[in-house]
């Protein structure tokens, strides 16, 4: 499949001499490039989702905390310890 793409001078002339070095062509160089990325993208560590739940009556923290930073703080240091 033919397709077209837009590099970066810089970019497109560092991968032309690389394939002028290898003895490769450019539509080599980029399918294995291509596929050498997709390969360690599937072998990455999955990427954790995460989300903020709500507490209580709607809210994201219990009624005792609400606009209370200093307990929050506490709270949050004891749990490093």
């Amino acid at each position: 499949m033919k397709t077209t793409m837009i590099l970066p001078d810089q970019l497109l002339q560092k991968a032309k001499l690389h394939a002028q070095k290898n003895h490769t062509t450019m539509t080599r160089l980029m399918e294995d490039a291509l596929r050498q990325y997709l390969a360690a993208e599937s072998h990455a560590a999955p990427k954790k989702d995460w989300r903020i739940e709500p507490v209580g009556k709607g809210g994201f923290v219990s009624p005792d905390l609400e606009a209370n930073w200093p307990k929050m703080r506490e709270l949050l240091y004891e749990r490093e310890k």
